[in-house]
């Protein structure tokens, strides 16, 4: 049995509007309706345009949004049609192509970190071999110039000692030249 209230017509056998008289003036019978129907939505986003085609059909009105939704159906269709299997190619390759271009760049950005890192690493241990070289060499060096140092020592003691026994033999041969005078042949 169907009863009409104030522009909407409800239906008692099942408990939800079942049409609503869009010729009466009641706007209000168009929100209830709507906030019927949400049951019947399952998704966050269908109930949430629901809610602000009602919102904009209270202020704006129904040619406002039939004049939107065709604005919208005919840039849908004039999109799918001019999105052809030759168009959807073109995409694809520009899409193949920006995902190589971003693949290589991360490539060429890890081989390049890796190639600093190794890069790092043999200077790192080449210059550990240098400084360890390097003071092997001074430690050799320092050693050589203690041995000559030690050896320069004996040296100036020798020529010291040479010296002064030169002078003792001088003085022993005016001893013998002075003896073999007094009592020489």
């Amino acid at each position: 049995i169907n009863a009409e209230y104030g522009g909407a017509v409800a239906d008692s056998g099942r408990g939800a509007a079942a049409a609503v008289s869009l010729t009466g003036g009641d706007d209000i019978g168009l929100v209830f309706y709507a906030a019927r129907l949400l049951p019947v939505f399952s998704s966050r986003t269908a109930v949430s345009a629901t809610v602000i085609i009602a919102g904009v059909y209270q202020v704006v009105g129904w040619r406002v949004i039939a004049a939107t939704g065709a604005v919208y159906v005919g840039l849908y269709g004039y999109e799918r049609l001019k999105y052809t299997d030759r168009a959807m190619e073109r995409r694809f390759k520009q899409q193949f192509c920006d995902y190589a271009s971003i693949k290589l760049h991360d490539i060429v950005t890890y081989t390049g970190n890796c190639c600093s890192t190794q890069v790092q690493r043999d200077l790192s241990a080449t210059l550990s071999r240098l400084l360890t070289s390097v003071n092997n060499g001074v430690s050799t060096l320092k050693k050589q110039i203690a041995e000559l140092n030690a050896e320069i020592s004996r040296s100036k003691a020798v020529f010291d000692g040479s010296s002064a026994r030169a002078l003792d033999v001088g003085v022993f041969r005016e001893d013998i030249s002075h003896f073999l005078r007094l009592f020489g042949t």
